[in-house]
């Protein structure tokens, strides 16, 4: 459900940013910041012609594999538990939400071959900060620490061993 709504709120970002977008175009500022920066200029108005639609499907999608896998890594080293479950929302913005949107915006100007660095941050940004929180969430509750992970396995081997020695012994 977050996912779909992720996609839905990111859908409408995109429309309402290539609506100003073009708008600005139109002003006397904006054909002024057309004139002293074409190159800038031209890649903001090819990302935005890009499929709005698709564009933000695969951005929602990516943005929650990846903050789900990022998410779980944490968990099972123990990282959240000391460094997100004790922080307030800014905190969490600021130490997680920030950091894995910019570490996706690196993917995102890879894979659709944007010039700025700058334009695939802000396309990772919003779906980022809407799902980052959901993906902790969920690891927190579902995913088992690495301690406990082993202590579990170790429980099994042990319970095995016994029953293979009291096997041999009945003999």
């Amino acid at each position: 459900m977050l996912l779909s709504i992720s996609a839905a709120l990111n859908m409408v970002f995109f429309y309402c940013t290539k609506m100003f977008w073009e708008l600005y175009a139109f002003t006397p500022m904006g054909q002024q910041f057309f004139g002293m920066y074409p190159a800038a200029s031209f890649a903001i108005s090819d990302f935005l012609d890009l499929d709005v639609m698709m564009f933000s499907m695969e951005i929602v999608v990516s943005t929650f594999v990846f903050c789900l896998f990022i998410s779980i890594l944490l968990k099972l080293c123990y990282v959240l538990r000391y460094f997100y479950l004790p922080r307030q929302l800014l905190g969490r913005l600021i130490l997680f939400g920030v950091p894995l949107a910019a570490m996706l915006a690196g993917q995102i100007q890879e894979y659709y071959g944007l010039e700025y660095w700058n334009i695939a941050f802000a396309a990772a940004l919003f779906p980022t900060l809407i799902l980052f929180s959901g993906c902790f969430k969920f690891s927190h509750e579902q995913i088992p620490e690495i301690g406990n992970i082993i202590r579990d396995v170790l429980h099994i081997v042990i319970k095995i061993f016994d029953f293979f020695k009291d096997q041999s012994h009945g003999k």
